[in-house]
């Protein structure tokens, strides 16, 4: 029963059956925003753990090891994410139409006119939207 309730909801689209498609490597995109997001989440957590441990084993005087593990678990792997994606926006820059363009964002690396990432595989206007840059005076 439950196939036919699936095969129902299924016959109308034209997406492909998903059991078929070779299997897929996803990668996610790496943007400013999903480095802050998650180095906030992380260090978050940490010091919602790190000041329930210190409260419970009453080690107050131990602080500087959840200051440490802050720096080191929370902070560091954001600025190491960052580094890979001043990597990625060098090359997107010295491969891409986008880069030329006058909608290109570098601090983003997004097309503002059509407010998309911008990849080296994937330009978002197909290049009919392209407008040279203006020389900066």
């Amino acid at each position: 029963m439950l196939n036919n309730i699936q095969n129902f909801f299924n016959s109308g689209s034209d997406a492909p059956d998903e059991r078929n498609i070779a299997p897929q490597v996803f990668k996610p995109k790496i943007t400013i925003g999903s480095i802050v997001l998650f180095a906030l989440l992380k260090t978050t957590v940490l010091m919602l753990g790190g000041w329930f441990v210190i409260e419970w084993f009453d080690m107050q005087q131990h602080w500087w090891i959840l200051l440490m593990a802050i720096l080191l678990l929370g902070i560091l792997p954001a600025f190491q994410q960052y580094e890979v994606y001043r990597e990625q926006s060098k090359i997107i820059e010295k491969n891409s139409l986008c880069a030329t363009c006058r909608y290109y964002d570098d601090s983003g690396i997004i097309c503002t006119m059509m407010d998309e990432h911008v990849s080296a595989q994937h330009t978002p206007c197909g290049g009919a939207g392209w407008e040279a840059k203006q020389p900066d005076m």
